[in-house]
């Protein structure tokens, strides 16, 4: 039998993605109970924080969620006053979402329970396991497409010396 720490190479890569996703997914439900957010809120304010704003599109395609969700997790977050929804002067058709002083606030609690996650998550990861782990995953969740090498773009590694 192996131990936590001992990977089993029995156990095939995306089954242990997925458990690893859920393990995430259920810390951070838990660190984020007290403030009545959910994950997916979670990501919706993380999200408008680094970009300032978006369209209702942009964050169905970024966000990779449906359409009905979407609208689910604006109006739970625009009826607790962390976003507003406006019409795009330049397109009526579009609505603009962007945090409001109470979401900034809010953006700033999630932090702090990310920062906590990640301890426990990834404590027992070094600093460089870390950063490769997280490119990887970006890599992951940008739908890059793969080359024919199999790698998603040029983020696999440091370019060949040779050139090749």
């Amino acid at each position: 039998m192996t131990s936590a720490a001992t990977p089993d190479p029995g156990i095939p890569l995306p089954v242990l993605l997925s458990q690893a996703g859920e393990r995430a997914r259920e810390f951070l439900q838990r660190q984020l109970a007290s403030s009545r957010l959910r994950p997916r809120h979670a990501h919706v304010l993380l999200f408008l924080e680094r970009t300032g704003a978006a369209g209702q599109q942009e964050l169905l395609e970024r966000l990779n969620v449906d359409a009905s969700a979407l609208v689910g997790l604006l109006n739970d977050l625009e009826g607790d006053g962390m976003v507003e929804r406006r019409r795009d002067p330049a397109d009526r058709r579009r609505h603009i979402v962007t945090l409001s002083e109470h979401g900034r606030a809010a953006v700033a609690e999630v932090h702090a329970s990310i920062d906590e996650m990640s301890d426990a998550l990834f404590g027992a990861l070094s600093d460089t396991d870390r950063d490769h782990l997280h490119r990887i995953l970006s890599v992951m969740s940008s739908g890059a497409p793969a080359t024919a090498t199999g790698c998603p773009g040029r983020l696999c590694g440091p370019p060949d010396p040779g050139g090749s």
